[in-house]
């Protein structure tokens, strides 16, 4: 699952269809948590197709880029714009403690079978300097490690942020303790050394524990 502004999906050709090899449906299912329906009509900006595109972009269509897994099943959630309550309600449901809303195919993730994410990535957080968040949705963040997938657990991936400055004070949602935290990393004037970029956050402690080409 991406947790992002959201996916345009038809008639976009890196996500249509099927995946690469014929098994499935490339999306699974779309859920808008800012307007509480089972849509992406009303994505916010490109970077939703940008990460979703690096992630899983089809293969074998001359279209774009190929996504490190063009073979995977992608689900979109579109990030809400209201801020710590309303994260706290995606995070309890990736973890299976939200029930569905109102609308029959926003469904409870635990509903979801061999569909519920095995993942969360989120390309996103709060503004540089925001305050230690809050326990509710410190809990639910930490509720997707422990009860996502019906107990078996869902990865959470965060950004480490791009302020060229330590992720703990930039960062507060990257630095928790069951979340993975992910920096950019560029190439040296060398043209091959692969070094930290410079926007990128950075950890003190092994706050980080990957880092991923930026740019």
């Amino acid at each position: 699952s991406i947790t992002e502004g959201g996916l345009t999906y038809s008639p976009h050709p890196e996500f249509i269809g099927i995946t690469p090899d014929a098994k499935d449906s490339k999306v699974i299912l779309f859920h808008d948590f800012d307007n509480h329906v089972p849509n992406n009509n009303s994505i916010s900006g490109n970077h939703g197709n940008w990460v979703t595109g690096i992630l899983g972009a089809n293969t074998g269509n001359d279209e774009g880029v190929v996504g490190v897994f063009p073979n995977c099943r992608l689900m979109s959630i579109m990030h809400p714009s209201g801020g710590e309550a309303e994260d706290e309600i995606i995070f309890n449901w990736l973890a299976g403690l939200a029930a569905a809303f109102s609308s029959p195919a926003f469904k409870p993730v635990n509903s979801l079978g061999k569909d519920a994410p095995f993942i969360n990535n989120n390309s996103w957080t709060y503004p540089s300097g925001y305050p230690a968040i809050g326990s509710a949705l410190e809990q639910a963040i930490g509720n997707v490690a422990v009860y996502g997938r019906k107990g078996r657990g869902t990865l959470t991936f965060f950004a480490s942020g791009n302020e060229n400055g330590n992720v703990i004070i930039e960062n507060t949602l990257g630095t928790h303790e069951k979340v993975i935290a992910v920096a950019a990393t560029s190439i040296d004037d060398d043209g091959f050394t692969e070094i930290r970029a410079g926007y990128s956050n950075f950890g003190i402690n092994n706050e980080i524990e990957f880092a991923a080409p930026g740019n």
